[in-house]
């Protein structure tokens, strides 16, 4: 019959200090997630939060000045960007070359609504 081997210096040691001090090693959800938070058990689920807790959680939007709207960067309103030849042909240069042609009748959409001029660097 064979004898086991006997374990080496390293594994007789266990873990060590720093793999134990670190956060890392730890399993995932190992501290209680949402305990102290209302509706974590059945009959607070089932009868609702009271409103006066659920105000008393509400955090108030926070203003640069009270009464007026926060301040926005100063942002140059780009219109709509069309190709030079309106998108018609086939693109031949490797660049996107476009040029603003003003706001649109019909509005804005999403993507145009995101275009911004950026101060040159």
């Amino acid at each position: 019959m064979t004898q086991p081997d006997a374990a080496t210096p390293i594994e007789d040691e266990g873990p060590s200090a720093s793999a134990e001090a670190d956060q890392q090693n730890e399993p995932p959800y190992d501290t209680a997630l949402a305990v102290h938070d209302f509706g974590t058990t059945d009959a607070e689920m089932h009868d609702g939060e009271p409103l006066s807790a659920r105000l008393e959680r509400e955090e108030p939007d926070v203003l640069s000045q009270v009464g007026l709207p926060a301040a926005k960067d100063d942002v140059t309103v780009v219109g709509r960007l069309v190709e030079p030849d309106a998108g018609a042909r086939a693109d031949v240069t490797p660049e996107m070359v476009a040029s603003d042609v003003g706001p649109d009748l019909g509005g804005q959409s999403a993507e145009e609504s995101a275009m911004h001029l950026e101060p040159e660097a």
